[in-house]
């Protein structure tokens, strides 16, 4: 499939893009990752807004497999092929929530979030399911029964090729002053006038998740000037 057909207009923020090669390489020479994926086997399929990487091992139990990669150390499997994750990508947050559902669920991690049911309101959605209709691609109605029984064959496999060969860490960059209209992604490190200094743990859509010594704090980021 060419993802490059997959981008949908410009409006609103896109929170998945397409992986080249080289900015994969990228990740790896700045330290995202320890060790190289791409040793075992593993692909970059598609880069999500927290820089986590969703790859394609054709090597697990189930040929051509999505698993996914997280910059905070999340290990989990996504979709049984490259095509099935797509059809996923208008759930966004969703698609990640049913992720970590089952991983939870499947080892005992802990009580896992409920499943998400509804896809996302916000405005790129819309345009997801447009740019995807326009592929020709069917649409996931349950993506959380898709997750799960790929899961259900997959998971422990994953979780052992990652304990064995690679994790993933965050990168704490050079510290910048706090501004809404700024831009911040995971691992950087953040001046706050009232907060202090923290390192951004989460990047979802227009809002960062900081962790200062007084706690963790959402914070706004990437707003347009009004």
């Amino acid at each position: 499939m060419d993802a490059s057909r997959l981008n949908p207009p410009a409006s609103g923020s896109i929170p998945f893009r397409p992986v080249v090669r080289e900015h994969w390489q990228q990740a790896i020479a700045a330290g995202l990752t320890t060790g190289d994926p791409a040793a075992s086997g593993l692909e970059p399929v598609l880069k999500d807004a927290t820089g986590g990487y969703f790859l394609c091992w054709p090597a697990a139990p189930v040929r051509s497999c999505i698993v996914y990669l997280g910059s905070e150390g999340q290990q989990f499997v996504a979709a049984r092929t490259e095509r099935e994750l797509v059809s996923m990508l208008p759930f966004g947050g969703g698609l990640h929530d049913a992720m970590s559902h089952w991983s939870h669920a499947l080892t005992d991690q802990g009580t896992p979030k409920p499943l998400p049911t509804e896809r996302p309101s916000e405005p790129w959605s819309d345009a997801m399911v447009a740019a995807l209709q326009a592929a020709r691609v069917t649409l996931e109605t349950d993506p959380g029964a898709r997750i799960e029984a790929v899961n259900r064959a997959v998971l422990v496999a994953w979780r052992a090729l990652c304990a064995r060969n690679f994790k993933p860490v965050i990168v704490v960059r050079a510290t910048r002053d706090y501004r809404p209209s700024e831009r911040f992604t995971v691992g950087d490190r953040i001046s706050h006038p009232t907060l202090g200094e923290g390192v951004v743990e989460a990047d979802v859509i227009g809002k960062v998740t900081v962790a200062f010594a007084s706690g963790k704090k959402t914070l706004v980021h990437g707003k347009s000037p009004s």
